[in-house]
């Protein structure tokens, strides 16, 4: 099933105490950024997990470790048909760090049965442990993009070996 016609996308969310959840303002294209993004798990689950993930999670059910580390593994090579291609389109780590986080806070909302409409309702102690299980697996997974060093500009002495190894060498009635 798609996500446009998922049995998980309407209704309100609730915070996993009950309280409903503040409107959060969000952009359009945020919006349809993560849903695409969403797409990609749904495709996963039906591809390469053999499975509908609304029925999947509608019926309480959880992804485990090794599943979840297969979801990343398909995020991470976006559209590749073959191997080559596969690595040409891999996502940065920026990317796929953020693409990660949106897939987790998904997967923790769906753990309240209020928000995905089945009728398995875990307990405050086992959503919480659950809650915890899906940001340890899911930071084990982040790459984590790290800031570029600055290349340092080489001194004078540098350049001017680098000159006598690969430069043109003079001839004897050069000065």
């Amino acid at each position: 099933m798609s996500c446009r016609g998922s049995k998980l996308g309407a209704g309100t969310g609730r915070h996993p105490l009950g309280r409903p959840l503040p409107a959060v303002p969000v952009q359009s294209s945020t919006m349809a950024n993560n849903l695409r993004i969403l797409s990609g798990i749904y495709s996963w689950a039906r591809e390469v997990g053999g499975f509908d993930l609304d029925d999947f999670l509608t019926a309480g059910h959880i992804l485990s470790k090794r599943q979840i580390e297969s979801m990343a593994a398909h995020l991470r090579t976006a559209t590749g048909r073959n191997a080559r291609e596969e690595l040409h389109n891999r996502l940065d780590t920026g990317t796929f760090d953020q693409r990660l986080s949106v897939v987790e806070d998904f997967f923790k909302w769906s753990l309240d049965s209020a928000n995905r409409g089945g009728t398995a309702t875990l307990s405050l102690e086992r959503l919480l442990a659950e809650r915890a299980r899906l940001e340890q697996v899911f930071r084990s997974l982040r790459i984590g993009a790290r800031p570029s060093q600055r290349i340092q500009p080489l001194e004078p002495h540098e350049i001017d070996a680098i000159r006598r190894a690969i430069g043109p060498q003079p001839t004897q009635g050069d000065t």
